[in-house]
């Protein structure tokens, strides 16, 4: 069967309710309502984005930001904003809607020098140092940009305006990927067997999937 594309936070939605990921993104049943924080994402997405590529003010809600987006807009380098990436099963470079993609990323913002690159990911959540969802983008850029050796990724935290980094050269690409093979086949098999049994945790309060056994109504 061929294999069905992937992003890290599909992966991530599979995993934590592979019930929930299945009425929500694949059969359509139930919607997702957008949260208060889901839609200040957006906008912290979008303004940024406007304001690094075109120069264009950030809204007031978002004033707290100008340091950090002016630093990125003055930065030299090729700047890529929302850049999408995808790759098939080898690993080669695709189109996004490609017949053959298997895994797609979208970086908030790339900075490219030539040999070396940066690349940034806004973060509007609670803080973690699980880097590998930087590590996977970055390992589709090497695979769009082959002078790029070097890559520094970052997150940047909007909330205190800090920035967590790490760093990835072109040979640890197959390292990456060995990381993420167990979880991929999982979600692999999954769409194989079409298997997609709940996951019960506190999150059933106020799932959109109503018709789950585990569903409770948000207290």
């Amino acid at each position: 069967m061929t294999a069905t594309a992937f992003s890290y936070s599909r992966l991530n939605s599979f995993e934590t309710c592979p019930r929930k990921f299945h009425a929500v993104s694949i059969s359509k049943e139930a919607k997702e309502p957008e949260s208060l924080a889901m839609s200040y994402g957006k906008d912290v997405h979008k303004y940024l984005e406007l304001r690094v590529s075109k120069g264009m003010a950030l809204p007031t809600h978002l004033g707290h930001l100008e340091g950090v987006a002016a630093l990125l807009a003055l930065a030299p380098g090729t700047k890529l904003t929302e850049h999408q990436m995808a790759v098939n099963a080898s690993l080669e470079p695709t189109g996004w809607f490609a017949k053959d993609v298997y895994c797609r990323a979208i970086a908030d913002l790339v900075i490219d020098n030539g040999e070396k690159a940066a690349l940034f990911d806004y973060k509007t959540g609670k803080k973690s140092n699980d880097f590998l969802q930087l590590r996977l983008t970055a390992s589709l850029y090497f695979q769009h940009a082959p002078r790029v050796e070097v890559i520094k990724c970052a997150f940047v935290w909007t909330k205190d305006k800090s920035v967590s980094t790490t760093e990835i050269s072109r040979e640890e690409i197959g390292e990456v990927w060995s990381e993420l093979s167990p979880r991929i086949d999982r979600y692999q098999t999954a769409f194989q067997e079409q298997n997609f049994p709940p996951r019960p945790s506190w999150q059933c309060r106020g799932c959109p999937v109503k018709s789950c056994q585990y569903w409770e109504p948000k207290k």
